[in-house]
């Protein structure tokens, strides 16, 4: 999918605790910065400076979406309170269109990094999930986007709206009534916060224009306990306390408040509290004794002083703007898997940010690299990474189809490996295939250079797909494109690329693929490419079966699952020293829309290398 998204300015948001007399609105503890509402005033702290100022109470309130916002001297603030957690967001969108990223559709397969805040959820799954067609790519509501609204920050923010979340919407005909969600924990909660409704700051009414949960059956299913909890139609953190801890929850839909536009009930995310309730308290006694040393330490002032004066004429957002400034410059989503990489032996490209919204990208060798301020990378419609690079007038200086590479780790290390096996093509067409020029730069008749399993010793297969006079072996994935040091331009690939095709009736489950590593190698790592990945057949990648889970078994440490990501790259598998024997088994595959063969394109075995 082509993504643009218009940048609008950095959301920074962190989840606060406060005591439920008054709210912490906003919050920068390391900058000694609070806003706080007590039901009366709302405070404005500079605890460096010493000082505060007050805007009456009556400046926070609800619009007609559902939101709460502060407003002040024509300018707004949005906010998202509840009892446990509140979260601050300076700018956003009262419209717009929702632009989504690979990420939100995705259900996590095993316990591996995540840049998601749902590390301790340990199952979840829905009775039913909304899929729809949405420009051109379809969109699935999983119960796993509960816990992605927030991406991973840094220490001092550690929660970060995540601006292309979706939530978890049903599927049944109808407003979803008696549909549920079922969430296991890996550590126990004492509760959890709901933010109900299809809650996206990027376009606001689509809150009220979706259903929303009126009324919610919370089963706590370790110790046998249901409640029923009532929601008020606004955007806000429901929090619900059990009665016991539990690892074992289950929600369900009572009741709806209808949406005006469609009948789909959402509910946007879940936020656990692993807090035993002793440091619930320590936390509300911290809170409040904070406030009260503010008010103590700090002198009162006017809004229109020195002091608050930049400060208001910055905050939030304009009353009436859609964005806080109109900008032209594309929003880059980053779903590459390095911050640079080798384009020839003497070229490179690198991708920095200092602020996660603002990427720079710099082309060429170490004396003579030229910058560009504006970029976009996008899974197209074959499901190929794609990165488009812009000079400043827009038009485009570098387009490139890239085969990524990920990692998988056999053993346990000191160290992480370092992925070198990519390919980036680069062609003046929107899709590779339509350039007979950098056809003829990448791509060349198969000879002795294909040379990617020169390592690979007595390769065999459980089965192989015979088609007439064309068999698909796993010989073929050995003489796939030619290895260098780096992924230089004299790197060519087959024109003629055959995979290995399991040949078992079905989807190939238990099939699997074997093959001697040679002894002089003491780190090996795996490379495989997964799937009918052929960049002049694009279209075959998603047509037949990719390989979703798999089985390793070494002759040194046993076995162990492994999950592949459903993208045209290479997953490399640092395995344990002095491997000899590598056999990789069928557990589970992403289906194809037109075939049931299960695929591997290439296999290379590499050295480890330290990044260290």
């Amino acid at each position: 999918m082509k993504k643009v998204i218009s940048i609008i300015a950095l959301l920074m948001t962190t989840i606060f605790c406060f005591a439920s007399d008054f709210r912490i609105i906003s919050s920068e503890p390391e900058e000694d910065y609070y806003v706080i509402d007590d039901g009366k005033k709302v405070y404005f702290f500079l605890g460096w400076k010493k000082v505060y100022t007050t805007i009456p109470s009556e400046c926070v309130s609800y619009d007609s979406d559902g939101y709460l916002k502060l407003t002040y001297n024509n300018r707004q603030l949005l906010v998202i309170e509840g009892e446990k957690v509140s979260h601050e967001c300076g700018n956003f969108r009262t419209d717009g269109i929702n632009q989504y990223d690979e990420f939100s559709t995705k259900a996590k397969e095993d316990g591996s990094y995540s840049r998601y805040h749902d590390y301790n959820v340990k199952k979840i799954s829905a009775t039913s999930y909304l899929k729809e067609k949405q420009y051109g790519k379809e969109i699935i509501y999983l119960p796993d986007n509960l816990f992605r609204n927030f991406l991973i920050g840094c220490r001092c923010h550690p929660y970060w709206w995540n601006d292309s979340h979706i939530p978890w919407v049903e599927g049944v005909k109808g407003n979803g009534i008696g549909e549920s969600v079922t969430i296991e924990f890996t550590k126990e909660v004492y509760g959890i916060s709901v933010l109900n409704g299809y809650t996206d700051i990027n376009n606001m009414k689509l809150f009220k224009e979706n259903a929303r949960v009126k009324q919610l059956i919370i089963s706590d299913l370790k110790n046998n306990i249901e409640k029923i909890v009532d929601f008020d139609d606004k955007v806000y953190f429901n929090y619900i306390e059990f009665d016991k801890p539990t690892d074992r929850i289950r929600l369900t839909i009572k009741d709806v408040y209808p949406g005006t536009k469609y009948q789909d009930t959402c509910i946007s995310s879940v936020i656990e509290n692993t807090n035993k309730p002793e440091r619930d308290v320590e936390i509300k006694k911290y809170r409040e004794e904070t406030f009260e040393n503010l008010l103590n330490n700090c002198k009162e002032v006017s809004p229109d002083s020195e002091y608050f004066k930049d400060y208001f004429n910055n905050f939030g957002q304009e009353v009436g703007l859609s964005a806080v400034v109109q900008k032209t410059e594309k929003y880059f989503q980053n779903i590459l898997n390095r911050d640079y990489y080798y384009l020839d032996d003497t070229s490179r490209l690198d991708i920095s940010t200092e602020d996660n919204v603002h990427y720079e990208f710099r082309v060429g060798s170490k004396n003579s690299k030229k910058q560009y301020k504006n970029g976009e990378a996008y899974y197209d419609v074959y499901g190929y990474k794609q990165l488009k690079i812009y000079n400043d007038d827009g038009t485009i200086a570098h387009h490139y189809t890239i085969i990524d590479t990920a990692y998988q780790i056999v053993s346990d290390y000191e160290f992480e490996p370092n992925t070198w096996r990519y390919a980036f093509f680069e062609h003046d067409t929107e899709f590779l295939k339509d350039d007979t020029e950098a056809i003829k730069k990448y791509f060349k008749v198969p000879d002795s250079t294909m040379d990617n399993g020169k390592k690979v010793q007595k390769i065999t297969a459980s089965s192989s797909l015979n088609e007439g006079t064309k068999i698909y072996s796993p010989e073929n994935i050995l003489t796939v494109y030619a290895t260098s040091t780096y992924n230089d331009h004299n790197q060519k690939w087959s024109n003629k690329i055959t995979p290995w095709v399991e040949g078992k009736k079905g989807d190939g489950i238990g099939e699997y693929i074997e093959f001697d590593i040679p002894a002089e190698i003491p780190y090996a790592d795996i490379r495989i490419l997964n799937g009918y990945v052929d960049p002049l057949k694009p279209h075959l990648y998603k047509e037949n079966n990719r390989i979703k889970k798999a089985l390793i078994e070494t002759d040194t440490e046993g076995k162990k699952e492994i999950a592949f990501e459903d993208v045209p790259e290479f997953t490399q598998i640092a395995l344990p020293y002095r491997t000899k024997h590598f056999k990789l088994t069928i557990l589970d595959v992403y289906p194809g829309t037109k075939y049931q063969d299960t695929c591997i394109t290439a296999i290379e075995i590499g050295v480890v290398q330290s990044e260290k």
